[in-house]
């Protein structure tokens, strides 16, 4: 192409074609009536006009709508990257436009033991927060679906979570928990675009939501402990579970927010349990915490099972049967923010 015309882009390329797609499949509704109606027959007919003067007219405005003047607008955001997982049939492509995003992908599925799909993603962290409101999903098949991702990497079989609509079968919250294993996922079925998702990590805990307005958040089934590592990929899937065509989406309000980690816990019971404590003198607590019969105490508890029980209630049977009286088996904490209950063998 000659330097200074403009080049059309990906994303630009696929809603141009979507618009050609509408207008033939009016040309073919047109051929299937008989009698062929009036506005359909002869070389001035309005079907023929419509045909000559509105497709290049349709064509520039999606392209001046995509940046597509020297390539220059249609770009996507500082760290963003977009990559085609599994090698689809056809080239996917992503697109970002003063905050709207049109996403495009090929691909047999998400789900299974490998995935196939268009991903546009940045760099997040282990406490991350995706956002996004999916306006329109097309329906290359009723389980086409596109959304927010986190990946543990760009490879086929990696472990992921995402939060996806479909044009058939309501939003999902979808994940798979080892590497090459199979994927599971929560339906709510009903739901259809334009909806809001969001997809919540917390170390390695994950949880799906929808929204109709992006204000009140319903869970898609329970979290899942899903393991990942502490810098994974994050931002936009589509797939369009059929891996002759594209399938589109139009997204916008995405929103990738690497939040902090939760503080510890303001208060709690804290449990220390010793295993090397000498009873024989006698299984009193004075005995136990007398360092002259037992040296291990207080500095040497098995750190196994040291935890913070923050609703004061154990949450596990250690099995053990030598505790000191209840006010003296707690103590302050050196932080002096939790008590700690002393638990002995």
């Amino acid at each position: 192409m000659p330097d200074g015309l403009p080049v059309l882009t990906d994303a630009a390329r696929g809603v141009a074609a979507t618009l050609l797609g509408a207008l033939e499949s009016r040309d073919r509704f047109a051929d299937s009536l008989t009698p062929a109606p009036a506005w359909s027959k002869g070389p001035l007919s309005r079907r023929a006009w419509f045909t000559r003067a509105l497709k290049p007219l349709a064509l520039a405005a999606v392209f001046l709508s995509l940046g597509g003047l020297a390539g220059a607008q249609a770009q996507l955001p500082l760290g963003w990257q977009d990559l085609d997982i599994n090698s689809p049939a056809q080239a996917g492509s992503a697109a970002w436009i003063n905050g709207a995003w049109t996403i495009a992908g090929s691909g047999a599925d998400i789900g299974g033991t490998s995935d196939q799909f268009n991903f546009a993603y940045e760099t997040a962290s282990s406490n991350a927060v995706l956002v996004a409101q999916i306006l329109s999903v097309d329906e290359s098949d009723g389980w086409a679906k596109a959304g927010v991702m986190f990946r543990d990497n760009n490879t086929a079989s990696a472990t992921f979570a995402m939060v996806a609509a479909t044009p058939g079968n309501g939003v999902n919250f979808e994940w798979r928990k080892a590497t090459g294993g199979g994927s599971t996922y929560s339906q709510v079925a009903g739901v259809i675009p334009p909806i809001w998702v969001k997809l919540v990590r917390a170390g390695n805990d994950f949880s799906g939501f929808y929204s109709p307005d992006g204000q009140g958040w319903t869970p898609i089934g329970p979290d899942e402990i899903i393991p990942m590592n502490s810098l994974p990929l994050a931002g936009l899937a589509i797939t369009a579970h059929n891996n002759t065509t594209l399938c589109h989406a139009v997204l916008s309000s995405v929103l990738v927010s690497n939040v902090p980690p939760l503080p510890p816990p303001a208060l709690g019971v804290y449990r220390q349990l010793w295993t090397n404590l000498n009873a024989s003198l006698g299984n009193t607590l004075t005995v136990l915490t007398n360092p002259t019969y037992n040296p291990n105490w207080p500095n040497n508890p098995d750190a196994a099972y040291t935890q913070i029980f923050t609703n004061f209630e154990t949450e596990i049977n250690s099995g053990q049967n030598n505790y000191g009286p209840a006010p003296a088996g707690l103590r302050r904490s050196p932080d002096q923010r939790k008590l700690r209950l002393l638990d002995f063998q």
